[in-house]
């Protein structure tokens, strides 16, 4: 920002006479300024009041003055240097300060007023206002008042010039910057709260129109329309209650479905028990037949046979009953074994550990007599001997019965025992050729529930331990 750099010499020097940057000293010897600054010979700072002596174009500098002294006396000047700054340079920083809109920047030098910014150059200044300002305190907010208008005044001296920089704002200016803040915090506030209302009423909405869908969906239901759904929209609480009722659905109406197939593959099976009498009942009057004249003929062997095999068909007949003691499925069982070992010339032995607190608790007829036989076919008769031990061992604990069927057979791995043995809620698996494993688990689901049915350990060459579980109980159903 320097405007200008000037050297007053003494006009003994060759180059005194430039006149453009070097000056004759004597040339500057009547003005103010140069008065001024051998009355305190050190660096001097001046404004343009300074220079009102001089031509028009010299008087708009701020400029600062040092004498320069011979380095050999330090007491004999040589010269003055003059650094000169534009003043114009100055109102624009000035006008670039100002606070607020109608407040001004002055620069003071002593009490007259040297500078000021737009706003302060079309005010009414008073001419002592120099001196009334610079008598107010420094560093703090004093008032004022400017043609009837009450203002904060602000000052601070700028070292090393001894100037003083005042900031002038009226009342006015303070209050329409709060009011236009509050205004400005009104209109935000209203703004927030308009947004705030419109995402509040779309949520509301949202939520209860998706109520609304699901309670019109429920209507349905209870009209008789199982197959309806209501896709869930979002993860929040009302979506999660949509998603739940929807897998809700889904379960009831696979339950009905699997309900139905159930009731049909029960007519089945009743058809096929029923079916299945007509032969039995023949066979049954034919084999007691067979005893009275083996009795006549006095063969025993086939006496006893004979009778095993009738106690066997009349249990599996038992009057036409689906439930049966346990002691009558235990003695089935046990036929089934006479006769094989009259068949097998004994090879299979056998054990029986019955709790007598299970024997007259009721089961499903012809679920033993099958584990036991595939025990015997499955197990024992493909050991290389063909000769084994089979041990029956029923127990009650609490409320539910247990009958493990052992046998010390080939056994087989445990994963192809889980494949056999399990059978998924609702899945209904069919074996062809009778009374397979299968249909055993199904039948007992089916009679009980989900939860009993039979569990199967198995270990290759060691043997295999067959589980039926099922409830107590005591009251004949044959519903």
């Amino acid at each position: 920002g320097v405007e200008n750099i000037r050297l007053y010499v003494k006009n003994d020097y060759l180059y005194s006479n430039e006149n453009t940057r070097i000056l004759p000293l004597d040339s500057a010897a009547d003005t103010n300024w140069y008065k001024k600054l051998w009355q305190a010979p050190s660096n001097r700072w001046y404004t343009p009041l300074d220079f009102a002596d001089q031509p028009s174009r010299e008087q708009s500098f701020f400029s600062c003055m040092r004498v320069i002294y011979d380095p050999d006396t330090l007491t004999t000047p040589l010269a003055v240097l003059r650094v000169d700054l534009s003043k114009s340079m100055l109102e624009q920083a000035l006008n670039r300060t100002a606070i607020t809109q109608n407040g001004f920047m002055l620069l003071l030098s002593g009490d007259n007023t040297v500078l000021s910014s737009e706003n302060g150059a079309g005010q009414n200044l008073p001419e002592d206002i120099g001196a009334s300002l610079s008598q107010s305190a420094q560093d703090t907010w004093n008032t004022i008042e400017l043609d009837g208008i009450p203002c904060y005044t602000y000052s601070a001296t700028l070292p090393p010039t001894g100037w003083t920089l005042v900031s002038v704002v009226p009342y006015t200016d303070i209050y329409s910057v709060g009011r236009a803040l509050r205004n400005e915090m009104i209109g935000i506030m209203a703004a927030v709260a308009g947004a705030a209302y419109a995402v509040a009423l779309y949520l509301s909405n949202h939520m209860l129109r998706r109520i609304w869908q699901l309670s019109e969906t429920m209507q349905k239901v209870e009209d008789g329309d199982v197959e309806v759904r209501f896709n869930s929209e979002g993860k929040d609480e009302i979506g999660q209650l949509i998603l739940h009722f929807d897998h809700m659905m889904g379960r009831i109406q696979q339950l009905m479905e699997e309900k139905i197939r159930y009731g049909f593959e029960i007519k089945n099976l009743e058809l096929k028990a029923l079916q299945a009498q007509i032969n039995p009942h023949f066979l049954y009057n034919t084999l007691d037949t067979i005893n009275c004249m083996a009795i006549q003929k006095a063969v025993p062997e086939i006496a006893g046979v004979a009778t095993s095999l009738a106690t066997f068909y009349k249990i599996s007949l038992s009057r036409g009953k689906d439930r049966i003691p346990v002691r009558d499925e235990v003695l089935h069982a046990k036929m089934y074994l006479r006769i094989q070992n009259a068949r097998f010339e004994n090879r299979i032995q056998t054990r029986w550990d019955i709790s007598p607190e299970i024997e007259n608790l009721y089961i499903i007829k012809i679920v033993l007599q099958p584990i036991i036989e595939n025990a015997a076919i499955h197990g024992i008769y493909e050991r290389e001997d063909g000769t084994g031990t089979i041990t029956v061992h029923g127990y009650r604990k609490g409320e539910d019965v247990y009958i493990e069927v052992a046998d010390d057979g080939i056994g087989m791995p445990q994963e192809k025992a889980d494949a056999v043995f399990s059978s998924p809620p609702g899945e209904i698996a069919r074996e062809p050729g009778g009374y397979g494993v299968k249909n055993i688990i199904d039948r007992l689901k089916i009679a009980y529930g989900y939860e009993y049915g039979l569990s199967c350990k198995s270990i290759p060459g060691a043997g295999t331990v067959v589980t039926i579980h099922i409830p107590a109980v005591i009251e004949i159903s044959n519903e």
